[in-house]
């Protein structure tokens, strides 16, 4: 029997840490870095509830302006997998813990890197140019 620790995780603690580790510093607009929010609706644990923007009267959640925005995999498959990158585990073990096809790991573990040096190059040009706010 193999476990599965995609299928171990809940949707709750995912959105847990997803929120802990975007929204560490409160809540701001993902376009402005405006902290000037209201919430629209009940933020509940497994469900991600929209935030509008007041300066810009934007609405976004928690997946806005994410790898995982759109995606057909759950958020338990995108923590899991990156769990799994973290211990060096190869694509090819990533999809069979996933249960997804080898290619399918593969993209997913490609979106998961672009996204990772995307935010790299963000923070490493806010800083050299001193715009601390400009990070979100």
């Amino acid at each position: 029997m193999q476990i599965q620790l995609h299928k171990l995780l809940s949707l709750e603690l995912c959105y847990t840490i997803l929120r802990e580790l975007r929204w560490e510093d409160g809540i701001s607009c993902p376009h402005c870095s405006g902290t000037s929010v209201s919430k629209m609706g009940k933020m509940t644990a497994t469900h991600s509830a929209s935030v509008m923007c007041v300066k810009l009267v934007y609405s976004f959640d928690d997946l806005t302006s994410t790898i995982f925005l759109r995606s057909h995999y759950p958020l338990t498959t995108w923590i899991t997998a990156l769990y799994l990158m973290n211990l060096n585990v190869s694509n090819a073990q990533i999809g069979a813990e996933l249960d997804i096809s080898p290619s399918s790991a593969s993209n997913l573990c490609s979106h998961i890197r672009e996204g990772v040096v995307q935010k790299k190059l963000l923070y490493c040009l806010a800083e050299k140019l001193n715009l601390t706010n400009v990070i979100s």
